[in-house]
């Protein structure tokens, strides 16, 4: 099979995932989350007046929203499509399937670039794009407002422009961007995005090195593109939600660990085994692995049914053999 016929077939694969992820899009999900109403509303009130919910012109680094202070990118792509087909499930919908479709086709070219020595490259890029298309857990998350779906898309495209501009010496003026994108859409991305740049530049080191001109433009605009979110991120309201949801705010842990080291009349061995930091271990642990799951992976998917239709796991039992081959 020719290039062209790899091609032709990645057209194909892209139909089928918008297909997967247009259809009825208005009726499934049968009703908006808050989120959506969320993301939707705002949207719908920046394009009638130029201001949020809350009467803030035009946000920069964070709508209010119900106090869950979301990231602005999505709610600024969501006008468009509200001036097209007005304030409804599809206006709001339609952003994040036309990203879960994009991301579809970014799959095929970043793999294409990790494989780019090997025989194989045009196979492993059709078949990953493949498995991305009928995934479960992509399919639902591009069927809903959920910023996680376009902060993907921006996290592929960024990697796939950091491994290209190896080659490509002017792509590292732009190279960055799509993960400050991704930081502006998505609340975690501010988290793990920076870790991802860095296993790159460690990854890159050697090419960064000889274009460093290039480079170094390139982390200036990103940090220029990033500037208006760091008071945001430094302040309180952006810790809401990682205190919220972090172990370490769990007090159970520590009275557990009290009461048991007090059971034991402070023995070392409890002191040892029982302590808070032991207690947060197994938390962490525990928390972790639980994504490792049979249940989790292949038959009931996430327990919340926001995330999961329940009738599947986040991924199909023919997908077991390539998590295998890709853990080896």
């Amino acid at each position: 099979m020719n290039t062209n016929r790899y091609i032709y077939v990645l057209f194909i694969i892209v139909v089928l995932a918008l297909g997967l992820r247009l259809y009825k899009v208005s009726e499934n999900p049968p009703a908006m989350s808050w989120d959506e109403v969320s993301i939707g509303y705002n949207a719908y009130s920046i394009l009638k007046t130029g201001k949020d919910e809350h009467g803030i012109f035009m946000p920069v680094d964070a709508f209010a929203s119900y106090g869950d202070y979301k990231p602005p990118l999505a709610i600024y792509i969501t006008v468009p499509f509200i001036a097209v087909f007005g304030f409804n499930e599809l206006a709001v919908r339609l952003p994040f399937v036309i990203f879960g479709t994009l991301t579809v086709l970014m799959t095929y070219y970043l793999v294409l670039e990790l494989f780019q020595k090997s025989k194989i490259k045009y196979q492993l890029s059709i078949l990953s794009s493949l498995l991305l298309a009928v995934s479960p857990w992509h399919i639902n998350i591009s069927r809903a407002g959920f910023e996680a779906n376009i902060a993907l898309f921006f996290v592929v495209l960024g990697i796939w422009l950091v491994l290209s501009a190896r080659l490509h010496n002017k792509r590292w003026f732009i190279a960055w961007l799509p993960f400050v994108a991704a930081m502006y859409t998505f609340n975690s991305a501010r988290y793990f995005v920076p870790f991802i740049g860095l296993g790159l530049l460690m990854f890159c080191r050697k090419d960064i090195l000889i274009q460093k001109k290039s480079f170094v433009l390139g982390i200036i605009f990103a940090c220029l593109a990033v500037m208006p979110l760091v008071p945001h991120i430094m302040s309180k309201e952006a810790r809401l939600r990682f205190e919220e949801v972090n172990i370490f705010t769990d007090s159970s842990i520590v009275t557990t660990a009290n009461s048991r080291m007090t059971y034991d009349n402070n023995s070392f061995i409890s002191k040892v085994f029982d302590n808070r930091r032991i207690g947060y271990a197994r938390s962490f642990l525990s928390h972790y692995f639980d994504h490792f799951t049979a249940d989790f992976l292949f038959i009931k998917g996430d327990g919340n049914p926001k995330f999961s239709t329940q009738d599947v796991g986040q991924l199909y039992i023919i997908d077991l053999p390539f998590l295998l081959i890709g853990l080896f």
